[in-house]
C-alpha cells in the first residue's frame, strides 16, 4: 500500500447516528504522555477499535472508529463506564485480577455505537459511546 500525497484529504467521518459496531482490535499502547486539566502526566493507555459493517465508505470498505482509554477501572474511568455499558452490567470485585474479566473478551463482540459529530475551527471531530454486547 502506497502512502497518499500529503495534500490529499480522504478522511471521511463515520456518519452520525447509532450503528452496530464489531470490535476488531484492542491494543495496549503502553505509557503515554497526556495533558489533563493543564497538567502533563504519564498514563497507561489502551486503544479499542470497531468496524461498522453496515456503513460503507466510497471505496466499499466499512467505516472504522477507535477510542483510546486510560487503562483504569476506577469507578469514574471512561474505560470502566464504556465496558459496563457494553456488558450491560456493573463490574464486581470478582471481575478484577487474574481470574476476572479479560479485555480480550470484547474482540469480535458487537455493540451499539452512538456517533456524534462536532465542528470546531473548520474540522470535524467524533464522539461516541458504546453499549450492549450483542
Amino acid at each position: 500500500m502506497y502512502l497518499p500525497a500529503p495534500n490529499e484529504s480522504n478522511f471521511m467521518p463515520v456518519p452520525a447516528g447509532t450503528h452496530l459496531g464489531i470490535c476488531y482490535r484492542v491494543i495496549d499502547l503502553g505509557t503515554q504522555s497526556t495533558t489533563f486539566k493543564g497538567e502533563q502526566k504519564q498514563a497507561h493507555k489502551v486503544l479499542i477499535s470497531w468496524e461498522i459493517p453496515e456503513e460503507k465508505m466510497e471505496d466499499g470498505r466499512p467505516f472504522m472508529i477507535s477510542q483510546s482509554y486510560t487503562w483504569s477501572m476506577h469507578e469514574k474511568s471512561n474505560l470502566r463506564k464504556a465496558l459496563e455499558a457494553w456488558r450491560g452490567m456493573a463490574f464486581t470485585e470478582r471481575d478484577f485480577g487474574p481470574n476476572g474479566f479479560d479485555i480480550k473478551n470484547v474482540l469480535g463482540k458487537a455493540c451499539t455505537l452512538s456517533i456524534v459529530h462536532t465542528s470546531k475551527d473548520g474540522s470535524t471531530s467524533l464522539a461516541h459511546t458504546s453499549s450492549a454486547f450483542t
